[in-house]
């Protein structure tokens, strides 16, 4: 063994331009393994925060449940207002890439909407 790694320097210093392109590439490779993990970790973070505005802190939204699933979620006792959205439609605004949406709130989903909406203008 002490052989080889005797040889193993021999060779890390005769063949200097290797030694170093052997460097930079764990280098570059440690590093973009830092990159790559922090992009992650602001990914996750951003996707949270955008939840967060979106529904608040403490509401959860579910998509594309079935009235079974809608059901079992009303009659869960750990749940409070429960509410359903109906999407009905939609319609592309012109070449602008914005999309007009038609809802159909039912319960006291639009209540609570329409107070979160007045807190923000008073705001």
């Amino acid at each position: 063994m002490k052989s080889y790694l005797a040889l193993a320097w021999k060779e890390l210093k005769a063949q200097k331009v290797t030694a170093i392109l052997i460097l930079i590439a764990v280098i570059m490779s440690t590093t973009m393994t830092t990159v790559i993990g922090r992009s992650i970790g602001v990914l996750q973070s951003m996707r949270i925060e955008q939840a967060a505005s979106l529904n608040g802190d403490r509401y959860a939204s579910f998509h594309q449940l079935t009235a079974e699933q809608a059901k079992k979620l009303h009659e869960d006792g750990r749940l409070y207002d429960v509410c359903d959205v109906l999407n009905v439609g939609d319609m592309p605004l012109g070449n602008s890439g914005l999309t007009l949406y038609l809802s159909d709130y039912s319960g006291r989903l639009a209540h609570a909407l329409k107070r979160v909406q007045r807190m923000e203008i008073t705001v």
